[in-house]
C-alpha cells in the first residue's frame, strides 16, 4: 500500500472532485512551500496514483464535465485532463491540454472553476469570469471586471443566462447573458461558495455562519450568524445540502442543520465538498474523505504519488 500523506511534510489538498468511479482528481501543495511557488496535479488512473507539477502557480480547484476533469491555478494556470475510459497511463501525457489565462497578471489570482450547464467557468478578483469556448478562454465579465471590480471566491449557474457569482464582502451578481448586475444583500460578510438547486433556487454560504437561499432579488437567511464558524464547503449529494467548517461537516434539511458525526480517528481537517458516481468527498487539508450516505472511509494519498 502507498505511504498516507504525513501532514508534517509532502503534501496538503487545496481541492478534489470524483471523475468516475475510482477516478480522483485533486490539487494540491508543498508542505515545504507554504506560499505555493510549485504545486501539484494528483490523480488516480488504472488504479494507480500519478501526477505532474505546475511551476510557478499554485493549483486550487477542480471541477469535472463528463469524464474530463479540470485545475485552475490562482495565477491563471488551467488544466483539462480526460479521464474516461479511453484513458490510460499509456497515453493520458499527450491528451492533456493546458492555458495560461494571461489577464490574470493584472487584475489578480483566480479562485474557482465550475461546470455550469455543460462548460467550465473559472472566475476570480476583480471581478474575473471566463469560459472554455472552443481552444480558448473568453472573457465573460463586461460590466464587473476592473481593477475595483469584486474579489470573487465561487461562481455557479443553471444556464449560460442564468448564472451568480458571489465573493468578499457579501458580493453577490448575476448574468442574465447579456450583462451583470449586483444584488444587494443584508450583509457584508465574505461568502465563499453557492450551489445551484433543481428547482431553480441557490445555496450560498461564508464566513460567520452565513446561510442563505434564494433567486434573483429575493433571499432569505437560514439560521444565525456565528462568529468565527466560518464555511469553505458546500455541495448537495442524497437530496440534502452539506456544509463544510473548519471544525466538521453539517447537513442542511428544510433549513435545519445537523451535524455529521464522522466516526474516523484523529484530529481531521475539512474544506472543501465534492460529490459524484454516488458518493460525497470531503477535502481538508491533511485529510481526504469518501461517505457512501452511511460510512466515512479515510482515503490515503501518497506523499510522493
Amino acid at each position: 500500500m502507498n505511504k498516507a500523506m504525513d501532514p508534517s511534510k509532502g503534501l496538503f489538498l487545496c481541492d478534489g472532485c470524483v471523475v468516475r468511479e475510482g477516478v480522483l482528481l485533486l490539487a494540491t501543495g508543498f508542505n515545504a512551500d507554504p506560499d505555493q511557488d510549485n504545486s501539484r496535479v494528483v490523480y488516480t488512473l488504472d488504479g494507480e496514483w500519478r501526477h505532474f507539477d505546475v511551476e510557478e502557480d499554485a493549483v486550487i480547484a477542480t471541477t469535472v464535465i463528463g469524464t474530463v476533469g479540470y485545475v485552475v491555478g490562482a495565477r491563471g494556470s488551467v488544466f483539462e485532463i480526460p479521464l474516461g475510459e479511453q484513458s490510460h497511463l499509456s497515453n493520458i501525457d499527450d491528451a492533456i491540454r493546458d492555458w495560461t489565462i494571461g489577464a490574470v497578471d493584472d487584475l489578480g489570482e483566480l479562485t474557482r472553476v465550475r461546470a455550469i450547464a455543460g462548460v467550465p467557468y473559472c472566475c476570480g478578483q476583480s471581478g474575473q469570469v471566463y469560459r472554455l469556448e472552443g481552444s480558448r478562454w473568453a472573457q465573460v465579465d463586461h460590466g464587473l471586471c476592473s481593477v475595483v471590480g469584486p474579489d470573487l471566491e465561487d461562481i455557479a449557474g443553471l444556464s449560460p443566462a442564468d448564472i451568480y457569482a458571489v465573493g468578499l464582502e457579501g458580493a453577490l451578481h448575476h448574468f442574465d447573458g447579456r450583462r451583470w448586475r449586483q444584488i444587494e444583500l443584508q450583509t457584508n460578510v465574505n461568502i465563499s461558495n453557492i450551489h445551484a438547486r433543481p428547482d431553480g433556487s441557490f445555496v450560498l454560504c461564508g464566513d460567520d455562519g452565513l446561510i442563505m437561499c434564494g433567486s434573483g432579488d429575493h433571499w432569505r437567511s437560514i439560521g444565525d450568524l456565528i462568529p468565527d464558524k466560518n464555511y469553505w464547503g458546500l455541495e448537495s449529494f442524497g437530496g440534502a445540502l452539506f456544509l463544510a467548517h473548519r471544525l466538521g461537516i453539517e447537513r442542511l434539511d428544510d433549513s435545519i442543520l445537523s451535524p455529521i458525526e464522522v466516526k474516523l480517528p484523529g484530529r481531521l481537517t475539512f474544506h472543501r465538498l465534492q460529490s459524484g458516481a454516488g458518493l460525497l468527498f470531503s477535502i481538508g487539508t491533511d485529510d481526504l474523505l469518501r461517505f457512501d450516505g452511511y460510512h466515512w472511509l479515510r482515503i490515503d494519498v501518497p506523499a510522493r504519488p
